[in-house]
């Protein structure tokens, strides 16, 4: 199967990428904005990668033409703590990514998105000892908030 990785170089990304490569059968391709490649030394000869920014439509159109995926794993994001202390730049990449990313599928008819959110959803001391889909979602931060949205666009 042919995979999109966004934020395929960042902590998540890196070990998804690994464990695609390592079950075999697909052909992966990461796409980063970082430029570095170090948490995928070991398998940056069998993989594709693509240097873009998921805040940036055409970065994301392009590199989904290029990958032809059948499914993304839309992973890029910037964390928590760096969202709160600059929500411009989270803005730009947690939503505005997330949405392109969403939108570049659907153009060019990717069947499938995996989007990763966050308990950071819900808010400190919200949830109890239990959380489903019918807890109540009332995030604290920035970057809850742009997941929040990324769990409502998809």
């Amino acid at each position: 199967m042919r995979v999109l990785i966004t934020g395929g170089t960042g902590f998540i990304g890196a070990e998804v990428v690994r464990q695609l490569v390592a079950e075999g059968g697909h052909a992966v391709t990461a796409f980063h904005v970082s430029g570095s490649q170090r948490r995928l030394a070991d398998v940056a000869d069998r993989i594709a990668l693509i240097r873009g920014d998921v805040g940036n439509f055409s970065h994301v159109l392009e590199a989904v033409k290029a990958a032809r995926p059948e499914a993304i794993f839309h992973l890029g994001a910037i964390l928590s703590t760096a969202s709160d202390l600059d929500p411009s730049a989270a803005m730009h990449a947690n939503v505005n990514g997330t949405f392109n990313v969403l939108e570049a599928a659907r153009l060019l008819d990717v069947p499938q998105v995996l989007f990763a959110s966050s308990i950071g959803t819900y808010g400190l001391g919200m949830t109890g000892e239990h959380i489903d889909d019918l807890t109540l979602q009332r995030p604290l931060s920035f970057y809850g908030t742009a997941k929040l949205f990324g769990e409502g666009a998809g």
